[in-house]
């Protein structure tokens, strides 16, 4: 009967073959802040997107901070679309040493730009609405909008009217 080897310690492919972990760790985290992709986030920390799918499943805490950093963008685009309203002021120190200061100046925020990605993002929350969308935001079956559309008496006096102008003859000659 063979024995059985004792696992050595360290033994076994290393993570991000052979990579530093906190340098990688920290170029995930970067991207993750920018909801990058996973895909984007192995390019850009030079791992496989393999390797990365295997750390985050043998570490639970990192991929509940990869979701954590995720929310970040939406986080800051809901406080420059609010601070658009209250002034957003921030503080800045200026000079070093003895003269060093803080002050509290406006934010340079664009509140558009904020709100135009927090629309793609979150549309439920921020994207605008139509009449002719449902509540997911996908369009309405023809046979939906259609029902609208025949509801109103207006509408219906006006396909009646195009209908008969499109029947009658044209240069004597009949459709």
């Amino acid at each position: 009967m063979a024995k059985k080897r004792k696992a050595k310690p360290g033994a076994g492919r290393k993570w991000f073959d052979g990579k530093n972990e906190q340098a990688v760790l920290t170029k995930l985290q970067a991207c993750w802040a920018v909801d990058a992709t996973d895909s984007e986030a192995a390019f850009f920390a030079e791992v496989s997107t393999a390797s990365l799918s295997r750390y985050l499943t043998a570490h639970p805490a990192i991929a509940e901070r990869k979701a954590a950093l995720k929310e970040r963008p939406i986080l800051l685009a809901r406080q420059a679309i609010l601070g658009a309203f209250d002034g957003h002021m921030v503080k800045v120190t200026q000079g070093k040493g003895k003269q060093k200061r803080t002050i509290t100046v406006p934010a340079p925020i664009n509140a558009d730009l904020a709100l135009r990605y927090a629309e793609r993002k979150r549309k439920a929350e921020f994207a605008p609405r139509s009449e002719i969308t449902g509540a997911d935001g996908a369009p309405l079956g023809a046979e939906a909008l259609g029902k609208k559309v025949a509801m109103s008496e207006e509408a219906s006096a006006l396909a009646a009217a195009l209908v008969a102008k499109l029947s009658e003859p044209q240069n004597g000659k009949s459709k």
